[in-house]
């Protein structure tokens, strides 16, 4: 990622969160990072496309931090299921002001952002269902979706009554709360044993069909990629001869990838040389990601 580009993200990340996506204008972050209106346009076209990169890089981030905590084999599942806790608290605490700013754009059928966060639901539903899980164990599998309601509810409603009282809670000691509060419930259910409220296979269609309708093709993501890649290398300061290598070298790629069968050594070649730039690792990386899900998902078909 550029470091304009990061600029940006950081500051517009500031900025929804104090004043809202509503009333933070794109003028306000220009002037926050010190450029031009017109040249924030160049790299996002509208204020929607910059909101939708910042969910996207704090999701990510969010992400791997949740993978290195499931990695953290010393804690017990629910002292995991308690840390993951925490970072989602402090998700939602970073993006409260800017999700509820764009409820209104994600009721218009259709939108970009709309469909963009809807998206997102879905893929938070599974993320906390295989948390859930992952702390509680394989027996409450059946009642997941059930307890999701109770997980999320009780994060979302404490955080804001704590804001709305002017007393915000605590977040580590309300991951705590959460969790034993939750671990009650489910012991209660595996007790009991009463019929789940949210069948398995009509969440499942559900989150299938939103993930289907919002993700965009790889075609699509590869595309995006080379064209931030080669918004990327514009923007450096490096030596002009520097600079022409590394838009050669992005050419030849795109060329390579728009044919139908891409001469792999020639691909390698080119990513390998573009990702010793590092403003441009996060890009090749992500080609690099698609390009070998492209080929394992081929070599299953081919068995």
């Amino acid at each position: 990622m550029s470091l304009l580009r990061q600029r940006i993200l950081t500051s517009a990340i500031r900025f929804f969160a104090e004043k809202g996506f509503a009333s933070t204008s794109i003028q306000d972050i220009a002037n926050d990072c010190g450029i031009a209106k017109g040249s924030l346009y160049k790299i996002f076209s509208s204020k929607e496309d910059l909101l939708i990169e910042v969910f996207e890089f704090r999701f990510q981030y969010m992400s791997e931090q949740a993978e290195l905590i499931r990695n953290e084999l010393q804690l017990l599942p629910l002292q995991r299921l308690a840390r993951e806790t925490l970072l989602q608290l402090e998700f939602m605490a970073e993006f409260k002001f800017s999700i509820q700013d764009a409820q209104e754009l994600q009721a218009q059928e259709g939108t970009k952002l709309g469909l963009y966060l809807s998206g997102i639901k879905a893929k938070l539903m599974n993320y906390y269902g295989d948390c859930l899980v992952h702390g509680l164990g394989e027996d409450i599998a059946p009642y997941k979706w059930d307890l999701i309601s109770v997980y999320v509810g009780m994060m979302k409603q404490y955080t804001m009554f704590g804001h709305l009282l002017n007393n915000p809670l605590d977040p580590t000691r309300l991951s705590s709360y959460v969790v034993d509060r939750i671990e009650e419930i489910a012991v209660g259910l595996l007790r009991k044993k009463p019929q789940p409220l949210f069948d398995d296979s009509g969440v499942k269609k559900f989150i299938h069909q939103t993930m289907e309708g919002t993700q965009p093709s790889n075609e699509n993501i590869k595309s995006d990629l080379l064209q931030q890649m080669e918004m990327a290398v514009n923007e450096l300061v490096i030596p002009l001869s520097r600079k022409t290598e590394l838009m050669d070298a992005v050419i030849i790629l795109s060329e390579q990838l728009a044919e139908e069968i891409p001469r792999s050594v020639l691909v390698r070649a080119m990513l390998d040389f573009l990702s010793k730039q590092h403003e441009l690792a996060s890009y090749t990386g992500q080609l690099e990601r698609i390009l070998g899900c492209e080929l394992r998902k081929a070599s299953k078909n081919n068995i």
